[in-house]
């Protein structure tokens, strides 16, 4: 399995930390080139919907969120070109001393669940569920579904018909990647992950998150629009919901893979 780095080329102080994150496992991996946002018109961003957004979401995407959305879209077309699984890291990681043991093992593991967190922001509650269902052993992790959103996607492992879904999905772009990702009846792909906690960020914002321009600031939305965000909100929320809702059934009536 490749390991790919997503790194803006401009970014050699991030290219140097993350090379020696990942000599100290003793691992090779690939720079991917990501979309600089702060260039402008890139032909990925064709696809923000911008007036859905800011209809949606009270506002629309940044300069940075529309690069670091394309730099994870391009990654998936990658991986569906290479025909096998691929372990994307952005370049803010924190590598674990034992990832080669775990990473040894990740190659079976990711074809069963197609796509796999590595690492994850907040975690949170399924109603009489819990916050995840325990899948099977990886090495000293567990590997679990997801009940709730657990953003972030600093971390990850996916196989190329995982890949192929999140590209055919994401036609429209109304919100940041890691949101898409998480929104399982947009993506329609499952969020599996590892736990405890494993794959940790820096605490910095990517490079390619930083590149807004001024104005392109957000300020305060009005309340209808707030609103208007929350149904919207709350409507991806309870879709998730019913999603996780028949996965834990599936489990309990032994149906689930």
């Amino acid at each position: 399995m490749k390991i790919l780095v997503i790194s803006l080329e401009r970014s050699s102080g991030r290219r140097e930390k993350m090379t020696q994150e990942l000599a100290k496992v003793g691992l090779e991996f690939e720079f991917f080139d990501a979309v600089d946002g702060a260039l402008g018109q890139h032909s990925l961003f064709d696809k923000y919907d911008e007036s859905r957004a800011k209809w949606q979401g009270g506002s629309g995407l940044n300069a940075g969120e529309l690069g670091c959305f394309a730099s994870h879209f391009l990654v998936w077309q990658k991986c569906v070109e290479l025909g096998e699984p691929v372990c994307v890291f952005e370049d803010d990681v924190l590598i674990p001393d034992n990832f080669a043991d775990v990473f040894a093992k990740l190659d079976d593991v990711v074809e069963r669940y197609e796509y796999l967190k590595l690492g994850r922001g907040r975690i949170r509650s399924l109603p009489f569920v819990g916050e995840y269902l325990e899948e099977e052993p990886l090495g000293p992790l567990t590997v679990v579904k997801y009940m709730r959103q657990t953003d972030c996607a600093h971390a990850y492992a996916l196989t190329p018909a995982a890949a192929k879904r999140f590209i055919d999905n994401a036609g429209c772009w109304i919100c940041p990647v890691d949101d898409y990702m998480d929104k399982e009846h947009l993506s329609k792909v499952l969020q599996f992950g590892v736990e405890p906690l494993y794959v940790l960020q820096r605490g910095e914002d990517s490079d390619i998150k930083q590149t807004i321009d001024a104005n392109t600031q957000r300020g305060k939305i009005s309340t209808i629009k707030r609103i208007r965000r929350e149904y919207y909100r709350y409507r991806d929320k309870y879709a998730c919901n019913w999603i996780n809702y028949g996965y834990w059934l599936k489990r309990k009536t032994g149906l689930a893979k």
